[in-house]
């Protein structure tokens, strides 16, 4: 079973994984729009993070890697997330696509690289 808290973490602490993100790689261009209402209105929503080691990087983003670039394009130094432990590579997974499904449409080829 999964565990959450909500913390505040350093954003260069957190890898937004290109090839774990159904999505793929996020340029700044993606979130042009999302820099602007986080700028206007704060972030409206926490990222979800877990527990990662590798390198510089303690945390890896599981939903929220729109949010996550922007914060980086924003020069922000931490940032509002949602850690979940205990989650499965799958279960990760699956959040990630369920998440991305709800909001912004996939391309066709983000979906395909999601259902692979």
């Amino acid at each position: 079973m999964s565990t959450m808290q909500t913390v505040e973490l350093p954003v260069k602490e957190i890898f937004p994984d290109p090839d774990f993100n159904c999505r793929g790689p996020i340029v700044p261009f993606d979130v042009q729009d999302l820099m602007t209402s986080i700028t206007a209105n704060g972030l409206l929503q926490p990222i979800v993070v877990q527990p990662y080691l590798k390198g510089q990087y303690k945390w890896r983003v599981v939903m929220g890697h729109r949010r996550h670039k922007a914060f980086e394009c924003l020069h922000k130094e931490t940032m509002p997330c949602v850690i979940r432990e205990g989650l499965s590579e799958v279960q990760a997974r699956a959040e990630n696509l369920i998440e991305n499904l709800a909001r912004k449409d996939l391309t066709i080829m983000q979906e395909a690289r999601a259902l692979q």
